[in-house]
């Protein structure tokens, strides 16, 4: 029943229609929305320099494809949310920086992985970093040859980052790849998730040594600084997991020096944000996926689609900056619908 006041999603024709027809449709309503932003910058004076409120635009006012149901639709709920921000915030923000992050479990190269090994995927991977543009992509469980790849396919980016096995190349890399030409590193590190963290180790009831990168980033335009940690804790030690959060938590406190420059760390934690491990890391940092405005509560690991879609365990954690908008990037838009076994998670800030 539909009542009065209720905000109805704008639905497009099913795909009884010839392919023609909806692909006109879509374009009708993509060019509604340019020209709704167009409007919506002159009102506000804003001007082409502009950056925050056209990426919280873009990122949220999109055609969406419902893969399963074969509809296309606007989410016009959605819509007048995103409006709404963008005339709230964006006067405000107008001489901001913005800083966008995005964790992202790539999934080990596998050979076993059938229809998803590392090369049917690979190219989707670049796609998403491409098309999404972060400053800092955080990924985890990268073999050499992998990260290598990335590297080598994403011109704009360098990288930090040791393998977890012997603090070379081997194993998988919790890497940090950034915009090289909007960040310079100004100091970077490793230590392990053990008892011994200054040395390649492995901890506590750990099934796999567990590593941190960290590295400290200037900004070569304005000169402002940036710390950004990504890890990735065990699957299968209870009190590793624990520990590790702890040992995260001093290590945070020792290694952040500016106390005014934004902190974020990233990572697949193997846990729920509800999980009580979290209890020191939360005196210190808050979660972008609580604090953004825009938000959602999808899953970030799919198991290749057999997963139910509330597993939680990838998060991105801040201070120092504000949070304006949280995805789960989970669209087929960037080639194959399931580019990893998680789904890679996006935040963006304001510095």
């Amino acid at each position: 029943m539909i009542k009065k006041g209720m905000m109805m999603p704008m639905l497009l024709p099913r795909p009884t229609a010839t392919p023609s027809k909806i692909e006109g449709e879509l374009s009708r309503i993509g060019t509604m929305c340019r020209s709704r932003k167009k409007r919506a910058d002159a009102s506000l004076g804003i001007g082409d320099d502009n950056t925050f409120a056209r990426k919280v635009f873009f990122s949220e006012i999109h055609i969406v494809e419902n893969k399963h149901a074969k509809l296309k639709y606007i989410n016009m709920k959605k819509f007048l949310t995103i409006i709404l921000l963008f005339v709230l915030l964006a006067p405000a923000m107008a001489q901001k920086d913005t800083i966008t992050v995005i964790s992202f479990n790539i999934r080990y190269n596998n050979p076993g992985d059938g229809d998803n090994i590392w090369d049917n995927r690979k190219a989707s991977c670049v796609k998403m970093a491409q098309m999404e543009k972060p400053d800092f992509l955080c990924v985890q469980e990268a073999y050499f040859v992998q990260l290598d790849y990335l590297h080598r396919s994403l011109s704009g980016y360098d990288y930090i980052g040791v393998g977890r096995d012997d603090g070379k190349q081997g194993g998988e890399h919790m890497a940090i790849l950034y915009n090289k030409d909007r960040y310079e590193v100004v100091e970077h590190g490793d230590f392990w998730l053990s008892e011994t963290p200054d040395i390649c180790s492995r901890g506590w009831d750990a099934a796999c040594h567990r590593i941190v990168t960290w590295g400290y980033f200037r900004d070569k335009k304005t000169g402002k600084h940036v710390y950004c940690f990504n890890t990735h804790l065990d699957h299968v030690g209870e009190t590793a997991r624990r520990e590790s959060i702890k040992l995260i938590t001093l290590r945070l406190k020792a290694l952040v020096k500016d106390k005014k420059a934004p902190v974020f760390l990233t990572g697949d934690f193997n846990s729920d944000i509800s999980n009580e491990i979290f209890k020191p890391l939360k005196k210190v940092m808050k979660q972008a996926r609580k604090d953004a405005p825009v938000t959602d509560s999808k899953g970030t690991f799919n198991g290749w689609g057999n997963a139910p879609n509330n597993v939680v365990i990838d998060h991105i954690f801040y201070k120092n900056a504000t949070p304006v908008l949280f995805q789960t990037l989970n669209s087929d838009k960037y080639g194959r619908w399931l580019i990893s076994d998680h789904y890679p998670v996006k935040a963006l800030f304001v510095q």
